[in-house]
């Protein structure tokens, strides 16, 4: 049965372990003297706020607000690097070329082959994939460069499924070398190939919409689920700003992308741009959608209208001529927990195991060392499982392992107290006297430096505090100047409740929120502070529902900022 196969599609390894292969990415190199400005002016994302080694997601859109290109920006120390779909690459350039006028910038595809390595242990694969000690810079940044048996690689952090990912850039003549090399390491980790079925389902559960799939365009830019992240509505003007700005300030548009999950699932996909009826009229439109076994559920995007789209509403659809139950999701569908997240639960595990193990037992095989050999394959800059780790082994007689171990660690981070510390510790087990006493006075020097700076910090703190408090109880008397004239005003009556709330003065607060509220009920920002109001008051049941009734306002309006944060206080409240 066709089913049978639409279920083959598993992401369950992906998101346990890993995967990786090639993708069809292009990438395009912006440079000259007026790159940055030129990109400023042209995209809807803020670039003057990257710093060398950062990305963003953003796009290129018409005049008309309508999407031209979507992509993954870089800055370098000299350049930019956009990396897009291959399939939108010329359509990138030549807007690009179209609106250079007499800009001192340039645009050039650069010809390799694009690699990636997806999921959980995509870290530690690109770690073992590179010649010698990585740069703290794969883990810090978002670009960096490497060697591999002396090829020359580009590496981008780039999520492709919604696990954290990485992209390298190879040039041709080299790509057989690595990818043969990545093969072997892959295979040893337990990482699969990563096909391209696998991969679409992934970024339906991840949340990532297609252009040219899942809009077009004949799109607004407003009505995907990108807009959220790859549009700076602060930075000034860009092509297309006007109309973006316009659908923000009059609410969301009569349409928008939102997930889905249906129920029960097709036989098959269905067709791109199926209609989705409800009560006699079309709500909507099926995009990109697949049976996730993963997630058990057969997941979607829909294009669908206003009144349509509040999260966690489930409603009787008719797709393609069958019944069917249609519950809207906010995207992503599937949030996975981050390496560093799921390297701290094995390292604390690690610890409780140790507590328990029988050190006079004679073994090879102790499960507190492999927990936190995994969760530095996640995490490779989690200090405290390389503490734990040096010191486990040295208590087990692996006292050269544990040496290595740290004498790593100080390549990866010089600064780093434990590995220096330890040192010491494990050069007077040896008898190395005089090392041991060099590495007790490095260890002692950025223990004095590490607190000069948290000093530091606890001063900036407080005196951003005292800064924060004072400028909070300005505004509240701008806005008690206001309400003296006008006590029906609802700009001052949400901004003095806000002020109060940031002040901790909340039972104040709650009768001028509420009085913003039944002046302008649309205000969606404006439930998300009177809830936590009540939540700091202990009122749960008020949070509850003024949380309810935000998200159901922030939906048609399309806010999804307050939205999301509506969503996930409402569901930490249960």
């Amino acid at each position: 049965m066709t089913l049978e196969l639409d279920r083959s599609l598993d992401t369950s390894s992906l998101r346990q372990t890993g995967a990786w292969g090639k993708v069809p990415l292009s990438y395009i190199r912006v440079f000259g003297t007026d790159a940055n400005r030129y990109l400023q002016a042209q995209t809807t994302n803020d670039i003057n706020l990257l710093k060398v080694g950062d990305s963003h997601l953003n796009c290129l859109i018409d005049r008309k607000s309508r999407p031209v290109g979507v992509f993954q920006v870089y800055k370098l120390a000299n350049d930019f690097a956009i990396i897009c779909d291959t399939t939108f690459k010329e359509a990138i350039l030549e807007h690009f070329e179209k609106f250079k006028f007499a800009d001192k910038v340039d645009f050039e595809p650069i010809e390799a082959s694009f690699v990636t390595v997806q999921g959980p242990k995509s870290r530690s694969i690109v770690q073992k994939l590179l010649d010698g000690v990585p740069s703290r810079e794969l883990f810090d940044k978002d670009s960096t460069s490497g060697t591999v048996d002396d090829a020359a690689v580009r590496i981008f952090k780039m999520s492709l499924t919604g696990e954290e990912g990485f992209l390298l850039i190879v040039s041709s003549d080299h790509v057989q070398k690595v990818t043969s090399k990545l093969n072997i390491i892959a295979e040893a980790s337990g990482l699969k190939p990563l096909d391209e079925r696998t991969l679409d389902v992934a970024r339906v559960e991840a949340g990532f919409p297609k252009l040219g799939v899942d809009f077009s365009d004949d799109n607004l830019l407003a009505e995907t689920a990108l807009a959220e992240e790859a549009v700076s509505y602060s930075k000034g003007c860009f092509q297309g700003q006007e109309v973006l700005a316009r659908v923000k300030t009059q609410g969301s548009p009569s349409r928008a992308l939102v997930g889905m999950i249906i129920a029960p699932p097709p036989a098959t996909p269905w067709a791109i741009d199926t209609p989705i009826d409800s009560g006699g009229e079309t709500i909507g439109w099926i995009k990109s959608n697949y049976y996730s076994e993963f997630l058990n559920k057969f997941v979607a995007f829909a294009l669908v209208k206003r009144d349509y789209r509040t999260p966690g509403k489930t409603r009787e659809v008719l797709i393609d001529g069958t019944t069917c139950s249609a519950t809207v999701e906010l995207l992503p569908l599937h949030q996975p927990k981050s390496p560093a997240e799921i390297a701290r639960g094995l390292y604390e595990e690690a610890l409780s195991l140790f507590a328990k193990e029988d050190e006079s037992k004679e073994t090879d095989d102790w499960q507190s060392i492999n927990l936190l050999k995994e969760a530095l394959t996640l995490d490779p800059l989690n200090e405290d499982a390389y503490e734990s780790l040096g010191v486990i082994l040295s208590r087990r007689g692996q006292l050269d392992e544990a040496i290595e171990l740290m004498e790593y660690l100080a390549k990866l981070n010089p600064d780093s107290v434990m590995a220096h510390t330890n040192l010491s510790v494990f050069y007077v087990e040896k008898g190395w006297k005089e090392k041991a006493e060099d590495e007790k006075a490095i260890s002692m020097s950025i223990r004095m430096k590490i607190a000069a700076a948290e000093v530091s910090k606890t001063k900036q703190a407080e005196q951003q505090q005292k800064a924060t408090e004072k400028e909070t109880l300005e505004r509240m008397g701008m806005f008690k100047q206001v309400l003296e004239i006008d006590e029906d005003d609802q700009l001052a009556n949400h901004g003095y409740g806000d002020c109060l709330v940031e002040l901790s003065r909340f039972e104040e607060a709650i009768p001028h929120l509420k009085k913003s509220l039944e002046i302008k009920p649309t205000h969606s920002a404006g439930y998300l502070v009177l809830a936590k109001a009540y939540e700091s008051l202990k009122l749960v049941d008020d949070a509850k529902k003024t949380y309810e009734t935000g998200i159901d306002v922030a939906a048609k309006r399309g806010d999804m900022e307050p939205l999301k944060k509506m969503k996930e206080r409402l569901s930490q409240l249960g």
